[in-house]
């Protein structure tokens, strides 16, 4: 539950155990959704098990309830700030100790961006008049509600993406099919600034990860291939003794969220957490510049951690 008072009973967190799933991989308070494309509809499986014993309980007798799921693109996070919801299931006391629920759940690519936040909600569907001391009466009420943060940084999603004719261009490699521009500011520079990723219009494989055919495995994987390129480059920067981090940042400033200070973290907290449990960032600095084979060693997870999903 929230950090609110309410003044009846609500459903403790001990008594439900929920697992958000995004494209059927499970997915953390504050994960990173590398797989997502603009405008791409986000897939969501929720996973429950409910101590209905404790949940029939605090329900008042006459009153009924119902499972709720909203999201909301937070516009502090380059969001669109849109936020919808809707109700997954009526509720009816089950004369169960527990039972399992699993819900799916569809959210339209068009109208989010950025970090979203995904909230499931148990309320009273139904209130009733008589005057409890100890429950909730009233439609709408809460019984329970419980958030996640993600972060909608997919290919195409992280930095603006440009399609130019490279031979009209300063772009002196006029056969290449993508460059990446980087311009090293402040780490609390707004990253979208500072890394912008131009595809080559002409180029005979640009059809191939234009967005009308990633629906191809062949095109899925070329498309892979150029963003691990770009992760391994900003991994790189992100370890750089000079312009790098040289702390990890573990703070939540929504007015932060997309510096390069939080973005370069965020990607190498999940290497950390995923490859590297027993190193720190001083420990992933001395990796890339070290001798080829920790090198190598990281640069491989950071091609996992992009062709993986």
């Amino acid at each position: 539950m929230p950090n609110k008072t309410y003044t009846y009973m609500t459903l403790p967190d001990e008594c439900i155990q929920l697992e958000w799933k995004i494209y059927d991989k499970k997915i953390p308070d504050d994960g990173v959704i590398k797989s997502w494309k603009k405008n791409a509809d986000l897939d969501v499986k929720l996973g429950m098990y409910i101590n209905l014993q404790y949940l029939n309980a605090i329900i008042s007798e006459g009153a009924k309830a119902a499972f709720y799921i909203s999201y909301h693109s937070l516009k502090k996070f380059d969001g669109t700030g849109i936020q919808r919801g809707d109700k997954l299931l009526d509720y009816e006391k089950i004369n169960e100790t527990g039972m399992d629920f699993d819900f799916n759940y569809t959210i339209p690519g068009d109208i989010i961006a950025g970090s979203l936040e995904l909230t499931f909600t148990i309320a009273l569907e139904e209130g009733v008049e008589q005057n409890h001391k100890q429950f909730a009466t009233q439609t709408g009420s809460i019984l329970y509600e419980k958030s996640i943060l993600i972060h909608l940084e997919g290919n195409q999603a992280l930095f603006p993406v440009k399609a130019i004719d490279f031979s009209t261009s300063d772009i002196d490699r006029s056969n290449a099919l993508y460059y990446l521009s980087r311009k090293f500011k402040q780490l609390d520079s707004n990253f979208t600034s500072s890394y912008t990723l131009y595809f080559n219009s002409i180029h005979p494989l640009f059809k191939k990860i234009n967005i009308e055919s990633q629906n191809e495995s062949s095109n899925q994987y070329l498309l892979k291939t150029i963003m691990y390129d770009v992760y391994r480059t900003i991994v790189i920067d992100a370890l750089d003794d000079i312009h790098g981090l040289n702390e990890l940042d573990e703070t939540e400033n929504e007015e932060n969220s997309f510096s390069l200070q939080a973005v370069y973290s965020r990607i190498i907290k999940d290497l950390i957490r995923i490859y590297f449990p027993d190193k720190d960032l001083a420990g992933l600095k001395n990796m890339i510049n070290s001798d080829e084979d920790s090198r190598n060693k990281l640069l491989t997870a950071v091609q996992d951690y992009i062709l993986g999903e």
